[in-house]
Order: C-alpha cells, then sequence, then structure tokens
C-alpha cells in the first residue's frame, strides 16, 4: 500500500508558491547588483576611482586622492589620485622610493595647453634645487605634449625607477627620461610646495 501524503491546501499551496517566488526575485536582484556594482572604488568631487590599478606589471593600491585647486579663486582644475606599490603617508620616502607610482588625473574644467605648459614650468621651478638645467631638455619634451583638455578628460603619470611615462585620455604621449625628472615631477604634488595643500594631503590619505 503506498502511504498516505499530507494534502497542502489550496492556501498552502499559494503561499509556499509566493515564498519561492519572492526568494527567486531577491537572488536576481543580488545577482543583478553584484554584476553592475564596480570595483571597490573612492569618490571625491563626483570623480570615481578604482582601489587598485595594474601598472608595469605591478599591482598598485590607491593612496589616497586630492582636488587641484586654482590659487586665489578657488577654482577645482581636476582631481588626482596617486597609487603605490606600498601606500604610505610619508612624503619625503615615497618621492625616495624606487617603487613604480602613478598619478591618475581627471579634469573638472576645461584648461588651455597653454596654462598647463606655465603650470609646469612653474613646478621646475619651484621644486628643482640642483642641475635644473639639465632636465630642461625632458621638460620641454613633456610641455611639447600638452593640448586643450576638456571637463572629463583624463591624464596620467607612471612613475618608473628611471622614467616617467605620459599618457593622455589613456593613450601614450611621451617617456621622459632620468630618475631625477621623476623625482621632480612627483614632486609636483608631494614636494614642500604644491600647488595647493588639499591636493597633497588628499594623495597622502590624510
Amino acid at each position: 500500500m503506498k502511504a498516505n501524503r499530507p494534502q497542502l491546501t489550496k492556501g498552502k499551496k499559494m503561499k509556499n508558491r509566493g515564498l519561492r517566488n519572492l526568494t527567486l526575485t531577491l537572488l536576481v536582484f543580488a545577482s543583478a547588483l553584484a554584476l553592475s556594482a564596480p570595483a571597490s572604488a573612492k569618490e571625491l568631487k563626483g570623480v570615481t576611482m578604482p582601489d587598485q590599478l595594474d601598472v608595469a606589471g605591478r599591482t598598485l593600491k590607491l593612496n589616497g586622492m586630492g582636488l587641484r585647486l586654482a590659487l586665489f579663486i578657488k577654482l577645482k582644475v581636476y582631481v588626482g589620485g596617486l597609487y603605490l606599490e606600498k601606500p604610505s603617508k610619508n612624503a619625503d620616502a615615497i618621492l625616495a622610493s624606487s617603487q613604480i607610482k602613478h598619478v591618475e588625473m581627471q579634469f573638472l574644467r576645461d584648461v588651455s595647453a597653454e596654462k598647463m605648459v606655465q603650470a609646469w614650468n612653474d613646478s621646475l621651478e619651484t621644486n628643482c634645487k640642483s642641475d635644473c638645467e639639465s632636465l630642461r631638455p625632458q621638460l620641454f619634451k613633456l610641455t611639447g605634449a600638452m593640448f586643450d583638455v576638456k571637463e572629463g578628460d583624463t591624464m596620467s603619470f607612471t612613475f618608473l625607477p628611471d622614467a616617467v611615462v605620459l599618457s593622455i585620455k589613456g593613450q601614450k604621449k611621451a617617456r621622459l627620461e632620468g630618475a631625477a625628472l621623476s623625482k621632480v615631477l612627483l614632486m609636483t604634488w608631494l614636494g614642500p610646495n604644491p600647488p595647493n595643500d588639499e591636493i597633497k594631503e588628499g594623495m597622502l590619505g590624510n
């Protein structure tokens, strides 16, 4: 004889079916969120940067993000993110380190090539303390690669032990040779005289 199986009432059947449908809906919704959500990232002034990047065969971590302001009038120019192999809050230690470093910039407004060239020239004058004239040929190569950027455009600098690679909107534009120039350019943000305190402190994760 077949064992008698308990029979579900119509109401219980509908209740169980509803629970299954709700569970399925929640699972689908959770899966969709997982697929659509970006990798872990940080945000500043509407600019989002990932927590890590693969650069020159190394995994670099986001050390911090800072805001570049135009002095006096405090216009927001760009958000800069500093990526390091070994995160640190010590600017001098970062500058002295031979690890690969990467600065990612996203512009918050249009900036002319002329203004950027002037900013790089000012940076060299401010941060270079010795043998500066020998760096000018490479600086000319850098300024020669500048052109007008628009709001939302990106620019990046990858600091290798003996060179700096400039990319604009994801396209490589120049390779600047020399460890001395690499350090001077990085001092633009991390040296004793940054263009504004917010950019330096933000990049240092403060």
